[in-house]
């Protein structure tokens, strides 16, 4: 992720997600989302009551993984209607209604400006790409192949694109998308579709005008360069490919060892002093790279309510706790940076009016065994990760 922003390859959002493993399911529909739609209903000549069902089942598939679907599932349901709807017997009227349609829809709704202008910047910076300008020089020579299902998929892509560009229709992408985000994801996913279907009529292509023999020498040279080129442009905040599969060998289970064990301890206490109502830094380093610890406890213990995360995740505005604010957020931050006894007295306000009974801290307290009423029950370490967390509870 951090070689294609720098050399300027690609123009993408969220990369970084694809190596989260919480991010794992939301990635099936940022990769394949159109693809799996467009692949399904795209060779159709008619939509029947069993292709609906389909498009059901599929929508609800990629709705659970993440609610990034919904434009994907409108725009390439919407512009597959007309694609199966588009031939010589079928009459005007399928075609000009729908479409009048959507357009009058796209022109009531409201225009959303920061979408359009967020979507347009990354036209702007994808145009100039290498990995776009092929895929459209491959998308212009695959007509030349006079192949229906091809025409088929390649104007599948430019009527989404259209859509998600042209003013006023545009709108109805917009508002679906909801927030900036979603939509920029949306594109995102359009641009990887696009780039997959590229490479897919190149290895069509060789598949069916070179021999075999020569084929499989070819990706084994294909494979090892890009290989060698992923490893090359490894820049894991100076880390090495051999240090990071140390680190997986290390917490097998995808999370931190340390935060594991931390969540065990949690349970411990909570047995013995009820629920914990905790604050923790927001993110800690372990092995080098941020981790979230505020908003994984409550994924690693069963009776903690981390206040921590509550700036980042919201709780519902009628619970008392939504009004914990990120700025005594940050005055937790500081004390657990500085660890001074004048810090900890600056959080007291806050920790009494929401009755805050524990908190975490993060890096060497071994000069401080307690802070007013609270007092230090548990460290735990983890050499290998410099992770060095503290527990602190209420007495």
């Amino acid at each position: 992720m951090n070689t294609v922003y720098q050399i300027g390859f690609m123009h993408l959002i969220d990369h970084w997600q694809f190596v989260t493993a919480m991010y794992f399911g939301s990635s099936i529909p940022r990769t394949m989302g159109i693809l799996w739609i467009m692949m399904t209903f795209v060779e159709n000549d008619k939509i029947t009551i069993k292709d609906i069902f389909k498009l059901f089942m599929i929508s609800v598939v990629l709705m659970s993984k993440s609610s990034i679907a919904l434009p994907i599932i409108v725009l390439t349901s919407v512009t597959l209607y007309f694609i199966i709807n588009f031939n010589k017997e079928r009459k005007v009227i399928f075609l000009l209604i729908p479409l009048l349609i959507y357009v009058v829809v796209g022109i009531i709704l409201p225009n959303n400006l920061g979408i359009q202008s967020e979507i347009y910047s990354l036209l702007t910076q994808n145009v100039k790409t290498l990995p776009f300008l092929v895929s459209l020089v491959v998308l212009v020579i695959s007509f030349t192949f006079r192949n229906s299902f091809v025409n088929r998929i390649n104007f599948t892509l430019i009527f989404i694109f259209a859509l998600m560009m042209i003013p006023e229709i545009n709108d109805v992408f917009e508002n679906f998308s909801i927030y900036n985000f979603v939509s920029n994801r949306m594109f995102t996913t359009l641009m990887y579709t696009f780039y997959i279907v590229a490479f897919s009529y190149v290895a069509y292509f060789f598949m069916s005008h070179v021999h075999k023999s020569i084929l499989k020498p070819v990706f084994l040279i294909l494979t090892c360069i890009i290989t060698g080129s992923s490893i090359l442009t490894y820049t894991g905040r100076n880390m090495t490919i051999k240090n990071s599969l140390i680190v997986i060998a290390q917490n097998k289970k995808m999370v931190p060892n340390s935060t594991l064990e931390l969540g065990k301890v949690l349970d411990e206490i909570s047995l013995e002093k009820g629920t914990l109502r905790i604050l923790a830094p927001e993110f800690v380093f372990a092995n080098g790279v941020p981790h979230p610890l505020a908003t994984i406890l409550t994924t690693v213990s069963s009776d903690t309510i981390s206040y921590s995360a509550i700036p980042r995740y919201y709780v519902d505005s009628d619970d008392e706790i939504a009004s914990y604010k990120y700025e005594y957020q940050e005055l937790f931050h500081t004390f657990n940076d500085t660890k001074s006894d004048d810090d900890f007295n600056n959080c007291i306000k806050f920790i009494n009016k929401y009755g805050i009974n524990s908190f975490i801290l993060f890096g060497d307290t071994s000069k401080h065994d307690s802070y007013g009423d609270f007092k230090k029950v548990q460290t735990i370490i983890d050499q290998n990760a410099s992770v060095y967390y503290s527990i602190y509870v209420k007495g």
